[in-house]
């Protein structure tokens, strides 16, 4: 994930303050407590972003002062416990509406949940990086329409 191209491409988005992001212990010690560990990218956005935002999307980051109460901590163990029998092995990256989520999984792989719709993740076949510049690009073209109403 290269930070500065992230920024560049997507000028309006908002991360954590620096005094904010998690360090190394902090997600070493989050991996120990859910049992799985942050895939290398999703690591990297963590380490170097905390969360992002833009427009009136927020995906789910780690803060160094909230630490096991940061949002994407709170949305993976809720996610576990509404569906159960989903693979475990996934964090929950956005929670974009009721029932329609984003995961990110051990492996690094971008999956969307419909539980309405699918029994099990779809693999979006994209990384975190390709995800971040793909919702964006979605906000954008919906706020561009909107706009032009």
């Amino acid at each position: 994930m290269n930070i500065n191209d992230l920024k560049k491409t997507m000028p309006s988005l908002e991360t954590s303050p620096r005094d904010r992001l998690p360090s190394a212990e902090t997600l070493n010690s989050l991996e120990m407590l859910l049992g799985m560990k942050f895939p290398g990218e999703l690591r990297e956005y963590l380490e170097n972003l905390g969360y992002v935002a833009f427009s009136f999307v927020e995906l789910n980051g780690v803060n160094e002062i909230q630490k096991e109460k940061s949002d994407m901590i709170r949305a993976t163990l809720n996610f576990r416990e509404a569906y159960p029998k989903v693979d475990r092995k996934f964090w929950v990256l956005e929670d974009r509406s009721e029932e329609d989520y984003a995961l990110c999984c051990e492996s690094g792989d971008i999956f969307e949940f419909l539980p309405s719709v699918d029994r099990e993740p779809r693999n979006l076949n994209m990384t975190l990086t390709e995800y971040l510049k793909s919702r964006y690009a979605e906000i954008q073209e919906f706020e561009r329409k909107e706009n032009s109403k």
